[in-house]
């Protein structure tokens, strides 16, 4: 489950041929009765089959119209051309096609990288499920091209904000070192970067292709948050623009053709901040740890406290660069004086961020069990699994 509203699943390869399918679901682990009255529609097609690419061959920086031949592109008319989609190497065609047969498409060649192999040509039919041929239908893309943004994330522990560019190694900015991040991006991914620190937050590449954001604890940075490089402070280290245009190619008359970035920006994915967009496989964020400090026994007398100390919790791993949330949840079935705590414990956390210890008295007069689910989440949303207290 991504939140109250969306979940995420995969579906069972070979678990039915071509053609409608309904969904439904069950939180009851598929339970008999427990599926959901309502169920929609999910069409399921065959992987079309991939031929040729003609031409097979053009500049690095795209924009170059080409037909690619196969079988089955439009197995169905309820499949909308408008779905169909391109990719070169690692990068979707954003437009859809302009031509569209069940053997023939008609695309325009993104940005790729100039590799010995060229790149592999892939199709999908629903803008997602790509295709790629056995044989490796391949396109080859020739020079430099204007750097391209392919993956704004945060590592599994939650710590810093990773960027990365494609494998043509950049001019990084004209940073040397640690630097101000407001170099190369825009002032309003500097100000939730910094958050409400009084310092602006430091950048640092770590080779010509990626660079690191550091964060601090007041920072604003978030699952979901963009990231916005300022335009024309990026291009390939390798160009070799006009003597005449000193440090600024970006600006400068004698340029015929100018691989300068524009302002680019990507959004980091919302529901799995730490995965990488330019890996096939997904990255998971490391969960934070509910680690709890306390007694198993207390005395009768009234008014005798109780402390629930979770301060270990913001030194384990996955606690992430700010402060941890806290919720401290009494078990309505098993806690003796449920409400007098419910009550207390919610007037204690406020909304849980940095409040890792509660005290409990007068609460607890006359029960005799207590029982306590404790869970952590860090800022990026990610939640430990409760650890219960008896």
């Amino acid at each position: 489950f991504l939140d109250e509203q969306r979940a995420r699943f995969t579906l069972p390869a070979g678990s039915s041929g071509a053609g409608s399918i309904t969904v439904s679901i069950s939180l009851n682990g598929g339970a008999p009765g427990t599926f959901s009255t309502d169920a929609v529609t999910f069409l399921l097609y065959d992987q079309p089959s991939l031929f040729s690419v003609t031409p097979n061959e053009g500049v690095a920086d795209g924009g170059d119209a080409v037909w690619i031949t196969g079988s089955g592109f439009r197995p169905y008319p309820s499949l909308p051309a408008s779905a169909f989609r391109c990719r070169f190497g690692p990068t979707v065609q954003h437009a859809g096609v302009d031509f569209l047969n069940d053997t023939h498409a008609r695309c325009v060649t993104t940005w790729g990288a100039d590799a010995p192999n060229g790149q592999q040509v892939c199709v999908a039919l629903n803008r997602n499920s790509f295709y790629c041929a056995e044989g490796a239908v391949r396109f080859k893309f020739v020079g430099l091209h204007t750097p391209a943004l392919v993956d704004v994330s945060f590592p599994p522990e939650a710590t810093y904000l990773s960027v990365r560019f494609d494998s043509q190694a950049t001019n990084r900015g004209g940073m040397n070192g640690i630097g101000p991040c407001s170099s190369i991006l825009d002032d309003a991914t500097v100000a939730i970067l910094q958050g409400s620190s009084p310092q602006e937050p430091d950048c640092q590449w770590i080779d010509d292709t990626q660079f690191t954001v550091y964060l601090t604890m007041f920072t604003a940075a978030s699952a979901g948050m963009r990231l916005g490089l300022k335009a024309n402070v990026i291009w390939p280290r390798l160009w070799r623009y006009p003597s005449d245009c000193g440090g600024d190619p970006c600006s400068c008359s004698s340029v015929e053709e100018s691989f300068c970035s524009g302002a680019l920006e990507m959004v980091v994915d919302r529901d799995f901040p730490c995965d990488r967009h330019d890996t096939a496989e997904v990255e998971y964020c490391i969960l934070p740890q509910a680690l709890i400090q306390a007694p198993d026994e207390i005395g009768v007398c009234p008014g005798t406290a109780m402390t629930l100390d979770a301060s270990a919790s913001t030194k384990a791993p996955g606690a992430g660069i700010k402060p941890l949330k806290f919720r401290f949840v009494a078990d309505v079935t098993a806690c003796d004086n449920y409400a007098q705590i419910s009550t207390r414990v919610s007037s204690l956390l406020g909304d849980g961020v940095g409040v890792d210890t509660i005290t409990l008295s007068s609460e607890l007069n006359g029960g005799n069990t207590f029982v306590f689910a404790i869970i952590t989440e860090n800022f990026l949303g990610s939640r430990s699994i409760p650890f219960q207290v008896t």
